[in-house]
């Protein structure tokens, strides 16, 4: 049968399940019984305590309690099992004989504090000059932030290292219309994105995060970060 709302016909909505319905089944089978065992005439047998009857009703009233008490003892041994054994770290993979592309990216907005750190530290990562490049999306109107990137941009790239500075006229799209913009006018075949706020370790494409770079299918694979001191 539908409901009609403003003359149009719709469904009435479906009974989903949901995890609670089993407690009221078994709930209403046991007050059921009990109502049954109180008004009969053979209350008495049914509440004789060791009759089969008895154990049945109390089988069944404390059927919930056992169900919870299983997971609960299940979850204890998972528990008790991953800190006795804990889980085995993934082995790195195999590097490729030819290492891929890497574009590090860097948006930053007039963060003249963090600008040359972060800089300097995504060009001193372990990886291939020539495998590697940098682009730093600086969309600041400070003019001294400006002019710090930039320097700071020609001193990485004296060391041979790709690094060029995208300034945008507009900042549509703020951050993440800088990244959209910088990996339109890049080929390579891996991103890695960090903030101005981030200090990318020197091992960030290599050790234990080849793993990610060597059997991924996303080019933008997401790596574990943690916090500095709160003074840095």
């Amino acid at each position: 049968m539908n409901c009609t709302t403003n003359g149009q016909l719709r469904p009435f909505p479906t009974l989903q399940f949901r995890w609670w319905m089993p407690g009221v089944v078994l709930f209403a089978m046991a007050a059921g019984l009990l109502l049954y065992a109180a008004g009969s005439t053979i209350g008495d047998e049914w509440f004789t305590v060791g009759s089969g009857k008895w154990w049945g009703l109390t089988a069944v009233l404390h059927l919930p309690f056992f169900v919870i008490l299983f997971f609960l003892v299940i979850g204890l041994i998972e528990r008790i099992g991953f800190y006795w054994k804990g889980r085995a770290p993934e082995q790195p993979g195999p590097l490729p004989a030819e290492f891929p592309t890497v574009c590090v990216q860097l948006p930053m907005f007039n963060e003249h504090a963090v600008a040359r750190r972060v800089i300097e530290a995504a060009a001193n990562m372990t990886w291939p000059a020539d495998r590697l490049t940098i682009q730093v999306l600086d969309d600041s109107t400070d003019e001294d932030t400006r002019r710090l990137v930039e320097q700071v941009c020609r001193q990485v790239q004296a060391r041979g290292i790709d690094c060029h500075v995208l300034h945008r006229t507009n900042r549509q799209g703020y951050k993440a219309g800088a990244l959209e913009e910088g990996r339109k006018q890049t080929d390579a075949e891996f991103l890695a994105i960090f903030d101005a706020d981030f200090v990318p370790p020197p091992i960030t494409c290599c050790g234990p995060y080849r793993t990610s770079i060597c059997q991924t299918a996303v080019p933008i694979p997401v790596w574990r970060w943690c916090r500095r001191s709160g003074d840095t």
